[in-house]
């Protein structure tokens, strides 16, 4: 892609066109059905329960087998949060459903901790696919390429940075390659990491400014 097209696609980006097409979803598999962005998610998951409007996210994951498209959205989100009291619920959310149980922080120290603004997933998503491209060639979905949005509050685990990011899966005949596109809250690029063999983004290296 050269860089005039990518500058219009950024352009484009900003009027809330797809990236979805044929070309980088060959079987219609990713870009088909009802899917969520994480803020619908984080919506329904707020209006589940009474005591969730006010409680803290701590910690977000998009699909985790990579079935998040190249527009941001999933068909399902798995979301942290801790309440008032100090005690942690897991949100389970899908189109159809939001499901709620106990726990998922345990050991954390984010009571009290207030919530960050997070990064809206499609903007996000897109401009981490677009600098992929740019540099590597067309994302293809349910082939060589599929995509995680992880979002974790450093109160969640004090070992580990705060970090807002998605990070791009490139399968080959030899392995897996991974790379973390880290965004501020407009869903802009901030840092790229990678490529590296290891699946978390605080055991890659090397990082850069986009």
């Amino acid at each position: 892609m050269t860089i005039r097209l990518l500058m219009a696609a950024l352009l484009l980006i900003g009027c809330g066109t797809s990236l979805c097409d044929q070309s980088r979803d060959p079987d219609g598999t990713f870009c088909g059905g009802e899917r969520l962005s994480l803020g619908e998610a984080i919506d329904r998951a707020r209006g589940r329960q009474p005591e969730l409007a006010d409680a803290t996210l701590v910690r977000v994951t998009s699909g985790a087998t990579g079935s998040m498209n190249v527009d941001g959205r999933d068909t399902m989100w798995q979301l942290i949060f801790v309440v008032a009291d100090g005690s942690d619920r897991t949100l389970t959310v899908t189109p159809g459903r939001t499901e709620v149980r106990p726990g998922g922080a345990s050991g954390s120290t984010c009571d009290g901790a207030g919530s960050d603004a997070l990064p809206p997933s499609p903007a996000a998503t897109q401009n981490a696919v677009l600098h992929f491209e740019r540099d590597h060639g067309l994302v293809r979905l349910g082939g060589a390429h599929g995509f995680v949005y992880f979002y974790e509050h450093d109160c969640y685990d004090p070992s580990t940075a705060r970090t807002s990011h998605v990070e791009l899966t490139e399968t080959t005949d030899v392995g897996a390659n991974h790379w973390f596109y880290v965004v501020d809250t407009e869903g802009e690029l901030t840092s790229v990491c990678g490529p590296c063999e290891a699946g978390g983004i605080e055991l890659c290296e090397p990082c850069a400014a986009p």
